[in-house]
This record gives structure tokens, sequence and C-alpha cells, in this order.
């Protein structure tokens, strides 16, 4: 807390585009992610006395990109 307390205005502005990069990158991640696999509800049971889903996920067709820019 203390650091951002005397923090420029222009290390406070590069800091929060890095948050927002950071951010962006891994929103695409998990869109990536969830195109990896096709997902179904299987069941629920109980895990350490809570319900639980049961998700089955196999592979799909979807080749994610080499390299990101």
């Amino acid at each position: 807390m203390s650091r951002r307390q005397h923090e420029s205005e222009k290390a406070r502005a590069k800091r929060l585009a890095a948050e927002r990069k950071q951010d962006a990158e891994d929103l695409a991640c998990r869109v990536e992610f969830g195109k990896l696999f096709d997902f179904r509800m299987a069941g629920t049971e109980d895990v350490g006395g809570r319900p639980a889903w049961i998700i089955d996920a196999t592979p799909s067709e979807f080749r994610p990109p080499l390299q990101r820019q």
C-alpha cells in the first residue's frame, strides 16, 4: 500500500496498463482452454459432505494457434 501511495501518475498508468494486458492474456487463455474440450455434465456426487458436479471433458477438434504475438 505504501508503494502505491507514493507512485507517480506515470508509474500508475504503466502499472495499470500492464495489469490490463495481463488480464486480457488470462482471459484469452481461459477462452482457448474452453475450446480445447467438449464439456458435459455427467452428474453429481458428495465430496467431503458437499455436493459437487461431475464434468466429462473430451478433446475437441479445436487447435490453438502455435504462437501469440
